[in-house]
């Protein structure tokens, strides 16, 4: 084996990757601002409808400083993204708390799903996420939903993040407890989380299935009297070589 021809090889494939990393970089800002645009229409229309969502910005978006020229709080370095996402509401139940100094009410709250567009600089990768909705007295932390992803930037356009919204908002019926899905975005959002690319690679903290195991179940059982019926209908026409 050369070895020199394998590392001209392996150097080609380097710079190629280092060039096109290099090239998604320097465009996210632009294309982050597309995605930003197409979020603020989608929340802009959410209010006539009397849906409320919010919009996120990237860090370079937010120019706000305080009196010493800094703003507090912590900040992810390199990674940025753009989220649309669905308001908190109440969901109608809580807790009642009696006790000798009175009484004390606490009222449950769903934060909204999140539909975030990420970008990581080490990969030149822009990823798309879909947060699911979580009850705030749990505090318990989901598992977001890798929906699809991109390395170049190119493919970020106003049509492609315009067809994301609507498999977002199908995501939100049917993680959200408040809202009411139908069969068909149940059966999509199993296909998204089980097509997910981390599922497959078992990065999950548990393994997503299209099926659950009583509806394998049900279909083994109405699947077995029509083989039993198969196999009769077999042995009654096929001739017996005596």
């Amino acid at each position: 084996m050369d070895l020199q021809k394998m590392w001209r090889k392996e150097s080609r494939k380097r710079i190629k990757n280092q060039l096109r990393c290099e090239r998604v970089n320097r465009n996210w800002p632009l294309h982050a601002q597309r995605v930003l645009e197409v979020f603020r229409e989608v929340a802009a229309e959410g209010d006539k409808h009397g849906v409320a969502l919010f919009v996120a910005e990237p860090e370079w978006f937010q120019p706000s400083f305080d009196d010493f020229g800094q703003r507090n709080g912590k900040f992810p370095l390199g990674e940025t993204a753009v989220i649309l996402w669905f308001m908190t509401r109440q969901t109608g139940t809580g807790v009642l708390e009696r006790t000798e100094e009175g009484e004390k009410h606490t009222i449950d709250y769903e934060e909204g799903a999140q539909l975030v567009v990420h970008h990581s600089p080490g990969q030149g990768i822009v990823q798309v996420f879909f947060t699911p909705p979580k009850i705030e007295k749990n505090g318990k932390k989901n598992n977001a939903l890798l929906y699809t992803h991109t390395y170049n930037t190119d493919d970020i356009t106003r049509d492609w993040v315009m067809r994301l919204v609507p498999s977002f908002f199908t995501f939100n019926r049917v993680e959200s407890l408040l809202e009411r899905p139908s069969v068909l975005d149940r059966m999509l959002v199993r296909w998204w989380w089980f097509t997910d690319i981390r599922n497959r690679r078992g990065y999950l903290e548990k393994l997503q299935h299209v099926l659950t195991p009583w509806e394998l179940l049900m279909i083994a059982g109405a699947t077995a009297p029509m083989l039993w019926l198969i196999n009769w209908l077999w042995n009654l026409l096929t001739p017996v070589n005596l």
